[in-house]
């Protein structure tokens, strides 16, 4: 028990809370941007015969009533890491309560156990600086932010409230991963009604999504917003399920070390190149208090612009 503390570690993706390294393996806590929060088991030697592991919730011996709490059980594989992810919030409470953690794997014949006890004497500062640091994580993961797709409903235009968080938790990572410097938004439609009113209706779904990132504080000079309108389907359009996954707009992420080229069907490179660019035609200018500013560029779907991203 001399030897049981606890130890915190944490960045901007990641924070951990760490039992002291015991000879049977590794124990922790681990929480992720987008609420991801788990209880992990690393044990040394082999677990041959061992094909359940089960988390529990114990009272310290000193109490009178030292009965154990059954949190999950997980199949135990042959990856080495075990990871529990059921009740965990609870869990970390109960610790701030002076409850123990204990893991036990099990197998079929009776005497295939192995089990440990991890009290909790010397937590309290560390369990504050994890619990600080979980508050403070993004709410997507790098994988979520990196192409984030927005389904709209037909004739949608404004944001539904699902919507409007994901672009929070969006704003979330956009604020603490400073290497990103563009955000793309493209705007498509299905191609029900007149190509006008669907380009129209892209261009304004898209800065709808724009406009949002911007109340949450995303800078306007990082955004560029491109309507599609029907061209570009990722489905068939002669169904209603095709035609409801053609009504969309795309966030996509650059980082400072990647560059925008543009990709285009063969059967879309003549339209391209016949086409003129208005690049510089729907360039606005905002007028703020502390000066002029450049609005996010908006390009049509005929633009040149981007739609793939190399490293």
């Amino acid at each position: 028990m001399d030897l049981s503390y606890w130890k915190y570690q944490g960045g901007k993706f990641e924070c951990q809370l760490i039992h002291a390294e015991v000879p049977q393996g590794k124990f922790y806590f681990r929480a992720l941007p987008g609420e991801k929060l788990s209880f992990e088991s690393e044990w040394n030697g082999n677990n041959t015969g061992l094909n359940v592991a089960t988390l529990y919730q114990v009272a310290p011996p000193w109490l009178p009533d030292a009965r154990e709490r059954k949190l999950e059980d997980v199949n135990i594989t042959a990856n080495s890491i075990v990871r529990f992810q059921h009740q965990i919030p609870e869990l970390l409470k109960a610790m701030a309560a002076s409850q123990w953690v204990n893991v036990a794997y099990s197998g079929s014949a009776p005497s295939a156990t192995k089990s440990i006890t991890l009290p909790t004497i010397r937590v309290q500062q560390s369990l504050t600086a994890f619990n600080r640091c979980r508050a403070n994580l993004p709410g997507m993961s790098v994988e979520e932010a990196r192409t984030l797709e927005l389904p709209f409903a037909f004739g949608q235009r404004s944001l539904t409230f699902a919507q409007q968080n994901k672009l929070q938790a969006l704003s979330s990572y956009l604020a603490v991963d400073a290497s990103i410097s563009r955000i793309l938004i493209d705007g498509h439609t299905d191609n029900i009604g007149s190509s006008v009113v669907n380009l129209n209706t892209s261009r304004q779904r898209a800065e709808n999504v724009a406009s949002a990132l911007q109340m949450l504080g995303v800078a306007d000079t990082r955004i560029d917003i491109r309507a599609h309108g029907e061209r570009y389907p990722i489905a068939d359009n002669v169904t209603q399920k095709g035609q409801a996954k053609n009504r969309r707009v795309t966030v996509r992420l650059v980082r400072d070390s990647e560059r925008v080229v543009p990709v285009l069907l063969p059967a879309q490179q003549i339209e391209e190149k016949q086409a003129p660019s208005i690049n510089n035609q729907n360039t606005t200018q905002n007028t703020t208090q502390s000066g002029t500013k450049t609005a996010p560029k908006v390009f049509s779907e005929a633009s040149p612009e981007t739609t793939k991203v190399q490293s």
